[in-house]
């Protein structure tokens, strides 16, 4: 499930683009330019699959950090393909 992230308070304006995923273990993690991104590929026709998870990870590299290590990769291929996957569905009604 994602969440609107607001970081907005007394002390300094909230991030443009930030939005929370939750990983398959509950975790969650913020990134910047995650609809963004998901809209881009949208329009280029991407279908959810793990070919157009991989380009939404490279994209979302520019912006976050995002480690290489193979079981937080996984941890990331599963959150956002589910995602997406929702952002297509909601598209195409």
């Amino acid at each position: 499930m994602t969440q609107p992230l607001n970081l907005g308070n007394c002390c300094g304006p909230s991030v443009p683009g930030l939005r929370k995923i939750t990983f398959p273990d509950g975790d969650q993690v913020g990134l910047i330019g995650l609809d963004a991104a998901m809209e881009a590929l949208y329009r280029e026709g991407k279908a959810p699959d793990e070919a157009t998870v991989a380009k939404l990870i490279d994209r979302l590299r520019e912006k976050n950090y995002i480690s290489y290590n193979p079981s937080v990769q996984v941890l990331y291929e599963q959150a956002l393909l589910g995602e997406y996957q929702r952002f297509f569905e909601k598209k195409r009604r």
